[in-house]
């Protein structure tokens, strides 16, 4: 039977060490040759108060629950150590409570009873020890600040477990080793520490040169008045990082949730809670794999998530809460190719969520339905280095700007019918959609707002809307410097003027629309072939106006240098400001053009009683194409007398067609005088016309006819009924 040396530590110094009786050693300790080991095993059942138990060359140890020491416990052994008593020592004497020897390498350390450690680590493994595993279900405290409840300077080559407590007045768990599996907190895992001293007080450090080698999963709690966990170490994470439980911070200090400085090989997800009172999450270094949220990522004084050189995909799903006093994520660097939220992500006083990189990389982010973003100053900004696509179906909102979307490549950003973008509209210098790349394309099928709804840059910007564009200032959209398009689809609105910028603009008008905006600022408008304009203002301003589908001036004046028209141009009382090229139609209807006007299209002229439409130009008309009257002449045919469609300031030329339904007895034509074109009457040979075959039928055409041609209107109904059919 091996000799077990116990040591008071109540000594005097000076007093040499006694030695325990045999009897006293049978009676606290069994041994047991293990043939398989070489070595005894040992089952301790009680211990000697205020005793150091060294432990030398057995295989497994185990210190059952009846084992109750107030001294400190070295071991020396190769196979499992198991301890289901209590340990609680003042520790005087020596490092930690259970010293794991340098030197030694076992199978397993097992931790099932109650350590107190009142003025040392709670359990050591010193450098140069490997263990295979690390199990703790049961109590490891340590009441001083300076030291850890568990202090792994040694290495454990599998897992570390803990569904147990782990408490110190300083490090919860210190690794300066390395931990080759997994290292789990349970679900009834505590691991907790109070200490304010600067990177002492997290519940769980691995140190710098330290590492995990496999993932690092929490089910239960990780507490630290500083920070919940911190990898300091230059190693990244070798696994997945894992939370379903909660790691804190403390909510009052300058604290962190989780620390990584040197990044995740594997992925990163969060189902639980991390909070920080400076900073939810900070990870530098790079996520090799995907961070996933679906819990709740929280800082109190700063800024919830940052993370550098992701490079796989962001994900905040449904349930996710990203929240921080200045931003709530940062997501720096970006290397993947997607990020997605369809939870909830808040900055304070910040931007909600921010996503950069340095490198030509495409980028897609998408916000949900049910995604909200948004920040006390920004709700999303974006700026990959390659081309970008941002779609909407959620809520960003920022207070004085709701989203940026740039790149130094493409951008596109689509907000869907279900999509909301919006700035204070009570804040004339807010923004709700601001745009920069060398080339954009915005499609508005929802709502944007701000004090300006959107703003362009420098590139050229393509923005095309079906929903609401809403500026509080009075300005819907500023498209900025470049080469720029805006285009009104079917149902699209805006409230607030449009304005172009530099660069040469076109303004188009896709749907049908009334347009109650001021538009300004643009070289070209055009209505396109399913385009139906109705115009309601008198400010309206380009070089070159091109009609494809349907305008009605209503009344108002289109100031335009050029208006080409390849569709219906409805007069409507209203004025063109500039010159008219006709290849389309035009319903006369008062329209006065103040340039000139050539037509190779058709002039058509509303009829109605002695009423017909007329039209005017300032300068001269060149009239090709057709004439054409449009409703029953009747009247004017009895009135005997011309009538003028058009009268032209600077002369009028040309030989258009008539187009209109010939009477019987008479036909209309027309006539071109120096500044005027008009409309006559010609009679038929009644005769010839009637086609008489007979005497009676031959005099009675004669007759009508000089009755016609004497001015008789006695006779005038039934000459145009038969002028009729």
């Amino acid at each position: 039977m091996r000799a077990l040396t116990a040591i008071k530590t109540g000594l005097v110094g000076g007093v040499s060490a006694l030695a325990l009786s045999a009897a006293v050693q049978a009676q606290t300790c069994t041994f047991e040759a293990d043939a398989e080991a070489g070595a005894d095993n040992a089952n301790c059942t009680a211990g000697l108060d205020y005793a150091i138990f060294y432990i030398p060359n057995l295989h497994d140890v185990t210190l059952e629950a009846g084992f109750d020491s107030r001294g400190l416990i070295f071991i020396d052994n190769s196979g499992m150590l198991t301890v289901r008593g209590t340990t609680d020592t003042n520790g005087s004497i020596g490092s930690s409570a259970i010293l794991i020897r340098a030197g030694i390498d076992f199978e397993a350390f097992i931790h099932e009873g109650i350590l107190t450690s009142d003025a040392m680590h709670g359990i050591e493994l010193e450098a140069g020890v490997t263990a295979g595993e690390f199990v703790n279900s049961g109590s490891i405290t340590s009441l001083d600040p300076a030291a850890s409840a568990i202090y792994l300077a040694g290495n454990v080559s599998g897992d570390f477990r803990n569904s147990g407590l782990i408490d110190s007045a300083g490090t919860g768990v210190h690794i300066l080793g390395m931990v080759g599996g997994d290292f789990i907190n349970e679900a009834t895992g505590i691991i907790t520490t109070d200490s304010t001293e600067y990177l002492v007080g997290f519940g769980l450090v691995v140190d710098s040169g330290a590492s995990i080698g496999g993932d690092l999963i929490n089910y239960g709690l990780i507490y630290g008045a500083e920070g919940g966990v911190f990898l300091r170490t230059t190693t990244p994470l070798g696994g997945d990082f894992v939370n379903y439980g909660s790691i804190v911070g403390d909510p009052d200090d300058f604290s962190y949730g989780v620390v990584f400085l040197a990044g995740v090989d594997g992925n990163f997800y969060n189902s639980g809670d991390i909070i920080g009172g400076y900073g939810g999450v900070l990870a530098i270094g790079g996520i090799a794999g995907d961070v996933v949220n679906s819990g709740t990522i929280q800082s109190v004084t700063d800024d919830a998530l940052v993370m550098t050189d992701i490079q796989g995909n962001f994900s905040n799903e449904l349930g996710g809460v990203i929240a921080g006093a200045w931003d709530g994520a940062q997501l720096q660097n970006y290397l993947g190719e997607f990020v997605f939220n369809a939870g909830e992500i808040y900055g304070g006083t910040g931007n909600g969520l921010s996503v950069w990189n340095f490198a030509p990389h495409e980028l897609t982010l998408f916000n949900g339905a049910t995604g909200v973003i948004q920040g006390g100053y920004r709700g999303l900004y974006v700026f990959p280095d390659g081309d970008l696509r941002v779609l909407n179906a959620g809520y960003i909102y920022g207070n004085q700007n709701g989203a940026f979307g740039g790149s130094l490549g493409t951008v596109r950003f689509e907000n869907t019918y279900s999509g909301y973008v919006g700035a204070d509209v009570d804040e004339d210098s807010s923004i709700g959609l601001r745009i920069q790349g060398t080339t954009t394309l915005v499609s508005n099928f929802g709502l944007i707002e701000g004090g300006r709804g959107i703003v362009g840059d420098t590139g050229s910007d393509v923005v095309v809307n079906a929903g609401l564009i809403r500026g509080g200032s009075g300005v819907a959209v500023s498209l900025g410097d470049g080469d720029d398009v805006f285009s009104m689809s079917d149902g699209g609105e805006v409230e607030g003027d449009v304005l172009g910028g530099d660069g040469y603009d076109a303004f188009i008008v896709q749907g049908r629309w009334t347009g109650t905006a001021g538009v300004s600022g643009f070289e070209e408008g055009v209505v396109g072939l399913a385009g139906s304009l109705t115009l309601a203002r008198d400010d309206w301003s380009f070089d070159i106006f091109t009609n494809l589908g349907t305008t009605d001036l209503a009344g108002h004046t289109l100031l335009a240098q050029d208006t080409v028209n390849l569709g219906s141009l409805l007069g409507g009382q209203g004025m063109l400001d500039g010159n008219l090229d006709n290849r389309g139609l035009v319903d006369a209807d008062g329209l006065h053009v103040t340039g000139h006007m050539v037509n190779t299209g058709a002039l058509r002229f509303d009829v109605t009683g002695l009423l017909v439409d007329s039209m005017t130009v300032a300068g001269s008309a060149t009239l090709g194409g057709q004439v054409l009257l449009n409703g029953d002449w009747s009247d004017l045919a009895r009135a005997r007398q011309s009538v003028t469609l058009l009268t032209a300031d600077g002369g009028v030329s040309g030989s258009p067609v008539l187009g209109a339904a010939t009477g019987v007895l008479f036909t209309p034509y027309l006539t071109l005088g120096a500044t005027t074109l008009d409309l006559n009457f010609q009679a038929e040979d009644f005769d010839t016309a009637l086609g008489a075959t007979t005497y009676n039928q031959t005099q009675a055409a004669l007759g009508l006819q000089a009755r016609w041609n004497a001015g008789a209107s006695a006779v005038d109904d039934l000459i145009l009924s038969l002028n009729a059919g």
